[in-house]
């Protein structure tokens, strides 16, 4: 599979979604961080590593987070409405 070392990202868009301005910093943090993930994972887009899909607990790992903490801004995530 041909390997992606970037993605594009319209910073117009990302500043200025209505939905997206209402989030707190941890909640932006977490949505780039599974974005990149999402951007690496096989298949591409997917929340994988080496194939296998990643838990809570796992991507709260991979935030240093608590999982109780990665839930609850997953499910603030979950309820947006953003632009693809």
């Amino acid at each position: 599979m041909k390997k992606f070392p970037w993605f594009k990202m319209w910073s117009s868009v990302w500043l200025s979604d209505p939905h997206l301005n209402h989030c707190k910093w941890d909640a932006k943090g977490l949505l780039t961080e599974l974005m990149c993930i999402a951007h690496n994972g096989t298949p591409r887009g997917s929340i994988t590593n080496g194939g296998l899909p990643l838990s809570t607990k796992d991507i709260a790992k991979t935030f240093k987070e608590s999982i109780k903490k990665t839930t609850r801004l997953m499910q603030v995530l979950l309820k947006l409405k953003l632009e693809r």
